[in-house]
């Protein structure tokens, strides 16, 4: 056999190479050996897109979180102002704080307070502005309404008003509505005193020396229960922005409970003349005769309380002036009286007929007022009962 320096050429079995997987398992274990590769190797491309797409997740992660706590934070910062696109009874409040959105709704109800009705109460008229009916609203029962919408929104709408300026325009509805009892006892009540008048019945002015008429006034009163509803409704009317050019307040009118005057007597001493008087006008002037300076007539007012036809004298001095005359003298043409006498409420006193004309125009009686017959016969059936009898001087 040869000697060779060369190596023999039988190969030694190979090793098992390192990237190539067992297929046995000794231990009968379900787990993996470690991998790994050296240096500049790569990893298979299974191994790099799993990673990759680990690496994608944890990023988009991060940036989720990071947005949540963005948008937390923004929303935070927009907490004590009211979301876009909100009013108050019109008036725009998004945006705005709770201390702005209020003077805001102040400065708008001021302007309605400001606005002015005119008014008319019988013969009166008055202007009032809504501020003298203390014309309120709950502004900040509105204000809280107002945030309300944001809260109830929630975080994702809110957000959507704040950058995307999204979602529909909300406006709530504020109540202005005038005071009940400013009305009633402010204005009400001012012009009921202004307007509201008792009836006054017919008089006769007796401060004066002639006699002065004073016809029956009617009285006045304000129906004050109807004239604040009607208020009321016109005040609201004018709130809500319409126009009211007058509002009336119902008034009545109250009747007197006496008749006007509808005759008067007048008897002037000084002139020796009776005036009538039929619905304050001068209807008739007599000649008389009253009492002597010894027997005077009474002055004063009087009034007349009996209508005496055909009358009977009856001695009113049997043991005075009257001594030499009869008790009494029935109806006839020898009676003092005449044929007709009116009595007036003072013991004794008359306005009567008599025979004796050629005394009229001066004092001669005992105390009575004298005509002549055909005067006092065509006075008598005008004179009623309770005619007022003035005797002056």
């Amino acid at each position: 056999m040869d000697e060779s320096n060369e190596p023999s050429s039988e190969e030694l079995p190979d090793e098992p190479a390192a990237d190539e997987e067992s297929s046995e398992d000794p231990e009968g274990s379900s787990e993996l050996p470690p991998v790994s590769w050296g240096a500049g190797e790569r990893a298979p491309r299974r191994f790099r897109a799993l990673r990759c797409a680990g690496v994608v997740a944890a990023v988009t992660a991060v940036m989720l979180v990071a947005g949540s706590v963005s948008a937390f934070a923004y929303d935070q910062s927009r907490d004590q102002r009211i979301v876009p696109d909100v009013r108050v009874d019109g008036v725009l409040v998004g945006g705005l704080t709770r201390d702005e959105a209020a003077a805001e709704l102040r400065r708008n109800l001021d302007s309605v307070r400001s606005r002015k009705l005119t008014i008319k109460a019988y013969d009166k008229a008055y202007t009032v502005s809504l501020a003298q009916l203390d014309v309120e609203a709950d502004i900040e029962g509105a204000v809280d309404e107002a945030f309300a919408v944001g809260h109830d929104l929630g975080i994702g709408g809110r957000l959507k008003r704040w950058i995307g300026g999204g979602g529909d325009a909300i406006d709530i509805p504020m109540e202005i509505r005038p005071n009940g009892e400013a009305v009633d006892k402010k204005v009400i009540a001012s012009i009921a005193g202004q307007v509201n008048r008792e009836a006054t019945e017919a008089a006769i002015d007796e401060s004066s020396d002639d006699l002065v008429f004073r016809p029956a006034e009617p009285g006045v009163e304000l129906e004050a229960e109807a004239a604040s509803e009607i208020l009321m409704r016109a005040a609201v009317s004018a709130i809500n922005g319409e126009t009211i050019t007058e509002v009336v307040l119902p008034a009545k009118e109250l009747r007197p409970e006496g008749n006007d005057i509808g005759a008067a007597i007048l008897v002037r001493v000084s002139e020796q003349k009776l005036y009538y008087y039929e619905n304050a006008a001068l209807v008739g002037t007599y000649k008389v005769s009253t009492g002597t300076s010894g027997y005077p007539t009474p002055l004063g007012r009087f009034r007349i309380v009996e209508k005496i036809m055909n009358p009977s004298w009856v001695n009113p001095a049997p043991t005075g002036w009257g001594k030499d005359m009869p008790a009494r003298i029935g109806p006839g043409p020898g009676n003092p009286l005449g044929t007709r006498a009116l009595a007036l409420n003072s013991p004794g006193i008359l306005i009567h007929g008599t025979t004796k004309v050629n005394l009229l125009g001066s004092p001669a009686s005992h105390g009575c007022v004298r005509m002549a017959g055909s005067d006092i016969e065509g006075l008598f059936p005008k004179v009623p009962v309770n005619t007022p009898v003035f005797i002056r001087k």
